[in-house]
Parts: C-alpha cells; structure tokens; sequence
C-alpha cells in the first residue's frame, strides 16, 4: 500500500542573517517546497535537497531574510 505524505498545514520558517549559503536539517522525511522572503519579497535561491531530511538553499549575494518551508 502507498504512502502519502500531507504537507504541513502552515510553513516551518527558518530565519537567516547576512549569508550566501544556509543548510537546513528540517526532518520532515520528504522533500518540502522551499521558498525565501527578503524585505517582504519573494526572492531567487537555488534548493538542493540534500535527503528527505536535510536541504541547502544557496543565494548569489550574501542577504537576510526567511526560509519557509512546507
């Protein structure tokens, strides 16, 4: 029988300060949507799901803002 995995009702966030690369050790045991907000925007990151535990976001400049994931 197949299992499936809900998603988290609201996103876990992950805070980061002054940074180019954050690895997150989220152990949800799937790989979640990853997406950053920096001065209330939406910002470009390159997601590498490292496992269904564990991800790196990496951004071009050092910046501040939010990981959330879901």
């Amino acid at each position: 029988m197949a299992t499936v995995l809900i998603p988290r009702p609201r996103p876990v966030s992950y805070p980061f300060i002054n940074i180019t690369s954050i690895v997150i050790d989220h152990n949800f045991g799937y790989q979640p949507l990853a997406y950053c907000i920096v001065n209330n925007e939406l910002v470009m990151c390159d997601v590498t799901h490292n496992s269904n535990s564990q991800l790196t976001v990496t951004f071009a400049l050092a910046i501040t803002g939010v990981i959330f994931l879901r």
